[in-house]
């Protein structure tokens, strides 16, 4: 059994559950969900948006954006950088920090090897972007939806919270960034850019306009349907499903041209599969035939066949973060496990000190939430943290609705900007590193990262919490 992310918490369950620690009850309800959050529920609506966005990068849509960018940016090093800035932002904004850093990272590293320039500036810029611009969105962290699932907070009530402080946090987090990265060192005027054609990497133009089209669909019928309260995983999964028989259509190569009188301007490519001596032939009428014997055919295996027939949804099945599903699942159930042996009443009673007033609640839960990533990754920490402020221990000491308010906000923050510390503090933080690793760039080990970090980080987290403590003023 090889220890990763995927493995370990299943693990964990599995030993708690031979040594009698826990039982299946304690099982059923880390599924199942207890005091608002339904784990089950937040992997359906995880795993649609991400079909969807993973679906769309298969286009080439993400690689025609960046490499159009680099063209508008020409020679010029500073437009550059701050176009890519800009990129990030809005695609970590509209999809998610995951898709970003999966898409970005790749193309940038590309593209500071054939400019000649150090990866460093424009990698950070990524990075931060991507854990910034995803607080804006309920959908863009798994980590938003599990805080407002748990207190039924709808989509646009989420953003009309947490849009400001991630324009104010996005400004700092783009002037903090200059300054770090100023000079030639860094950040040189002139730059060589790649030369490639951006129309030459849109692989499927029409997918990604479909694609596109049903993300902006997906949004807003998000925005609409929170007004009547429906579970968010009803709205994204039938849009999944629908990218879904897209993908399948488009693997299949079915058209439905023959219903307007629309000829063909090439004919359908043959389909050969079998050896050089035992061919089987798919054509137009006139094609020769040859008669052979069902017996001598090699049947390809299950998975070749698979893959030779639908290329699009394996390669979108295999770029897929299936290593979250275990992972959190095994995490929900080991929280709830603290929860029935009464962990989390004693960590409520000390976060209970910070409910003196909205001020410190969000100061102290921003501060704290950050600094327990590093310890546990968001996602983990941010459901230990739901479950602690949902506890009589904690929730007797809150006094107003104000203070509780800025519990959750500050735990939103906490939960996203806790990524820009250390490459452990999120998941984002693991795939960037691992593929840093493997494009062979080592120019931002654990410590470098860090170091960037220390200075970014308390700037755009103290003007985060500055502004949700002037919103929690305006509003309460």
């Amino acid at each position: 059994i090889y220890l990763n992310i995927s493995t370990v918490p299943p693990l964990g369950v599995l030993i708690l559950l031979v040594c009698r620690a826990i039982n299946f009850d304690v099982v059923g309800r880390g599924f199942l969900g207890t005091l608002g959050v339904q784990p089950w529920a937040i992997m359906i609506l995880f795993y649609s948006l991400a079909y969807i966005c993973i679906s769309l990068d298969m286009t080439g849509v993400f690689q025609f954006c960046a490499f159009w960018v680099s063209r508008k940016a020409g020679n010029r090093g500073m437009l550059a950088f701050t176009l890519f800035f800009i990129l990030t932002s809005l695609m970590s904004g509209l999809t998610s920090n995951d898709v970003v850093i999966l898409t970005g990272t790749v193309f940038l590293s590309y593209f500071t090897k054939v400019s000649d320039i150090r990866p460093t500036a424009f990698l950070m810029s990524e990075f931060t972007t991507a854990n910034i611009a995803s607080m804006a969105l309920y959908i863009g962290n798994p980590t938003n939806v599990v805080v407002s699932e748990a207190y039924n907070i709808s989509f646009i009530t989420y953003s009309a919270w947490m849009l400001l402080p991630t324009v104010v946090c996005i400004l700092l987090a783009y002037v903090v960034l200059r300054i770090l990265f100023r000079g030639d060192y860094y950040l040189p005027r002139h730059i060589q850019p790649p030369d490639a054609d951006p129309k030459s990497v849109l692989i499927d133009p029409q997918g990604a306009i479909f694609g596109l089209v049903l993300l902006a669909c997906c949004l807003l019928t998000l925005v609409g349907t929170s007004f009547a309260h429906v579970p968010v995983w009803m709205v994204t999964l039938p849009f999944a499903c629908v990218m879904f028989l897209r993908d399948i259509r488009h693997d299949l190569g079915i058209s439905f041209s023959h219903l307007f009188n629309i000829k063909r301007r090439f004919p359908r490519p043959f389909l050969n599969t079998a050896a050089h001596d035992q061919v089987l032939v798919y054509g137009p009428e006139n094609q020769s035939h040859h008669e052979i014997q069902l017996d001598v055919l090699n049947t390809p295996p299950p998975t070749i066949w698979f893959g030779s027939r639908f290329p699009t949804l394996k390669a979108v099945f295999m770029r897929m973060p299936w290593s979250i599903l275990p992972f959190s699942l095994g995490m929900f159930i080991l929280i709830e496990a603290l929860a029935q042996e009464g962990w989390v009443g004693i960590f409520a009673t000390a976060m209970a000190v910070f409910a003196k007033n909205y001020v410190t609640a969000v100061l102290g839960m921003v501060f704290v939430s950050i600094l327990a990533c590093q310890l546990l990754n968001n996602l983990p920490m941010t459901i230990l943290f739901t479950q602690i402020i949902q506890h009589p221990n904690f929730t007797q000491h809150v006094d107003s609705d104000a203070t509780m308010q800025g519990f959750l906000l500050g735990l939103i923050v906490g939960s996203n900007l806790g990524a820009c510390l250390t490459l452990v503090g999120s998941l984002a933080g693991i795939m960037f590193d691992h593929i840093l690793k493997t494009k062979g760039i080592y120019t931002l080990g654990y410590f470098q990262f860090l170091k960037w970090n220390l200075v970014i980080l308390p700037v755009i987290a103290l003007g985060a919490s500055a502004v949700l403590i002037g919103e929690i003023w305006f509003i309460y």
